[in-house]
């Protein structure tokens, strides 16, 4: 099953577009969770940021947030939303990352309020099996289905 999610998935998976920070998108929460065990695997810290919002996107959402959609707020906001979540995905990618692990199972809580072309959804927890032990891996925090895709929004960072 999850090789069929894996071959899926980078079958299915949308290009970048030319002049367009690297970014991709997967079809379903499924091909997402096989996506991240794959870029977890490989420790591939770049292809789990592929996977997450970058700074075209960040500010397509961001006026749906907040009332205070100022230029130069919203370039704070990118900044700082960017910088934090690599932040977090880079110390959790050198914790859970190279370990070989088999996805278990997966939850996600929400949906949450759409916010323009984005759909929230918090509370993404993700199960795997390690040496015949199931653990949960704090890595991602919430996804969001984003026009017709879905994208890491946030990691972990507790």
């Amino acid at each position: 099953m999850l090789g069929t999610l894996i071959t899926s998935l980078l079958l299915s998976a949308t290009p970048v577009p030319p002049g367009k920070a690297l970014s991709r998108s997967v079809p379903s929460p499924d091909s997402l969770v096989a996506a991240i065990i794959v870029a977890l695997n490989k420790e591939d810290l770049r292809g789990m940021d592929t996977l997450s919002f970058n700074k075209v996107e960040f500010q397509e959402v961001y006026p749906f947030f907040e009332s205070d959609t100022a230029a130069e707020r919203r370039s704070f906001a990118t900044g700082y939303y960017l910088r934090d979540n690599q932040k977090i995905l880079e110390r959790r990618m050198a914790e859970e990352g190279g370990r070989k692990v088999v996805l278990s199972r997966y939850e996600i809580e929400g949906p949450l309020v759409p916010y323009g072309p984005m759909i929230l959804y918090k509370g993404f927890r993700i199960w795997v099996q390690e040496k015949g032990v199931e653990r949960e891996v704090k890595l991602v925090k919430s996804a969001a289905k984003f026009h017709d895709g879905w994208k890491i929004w946030s990691f972990r960072d507790d």
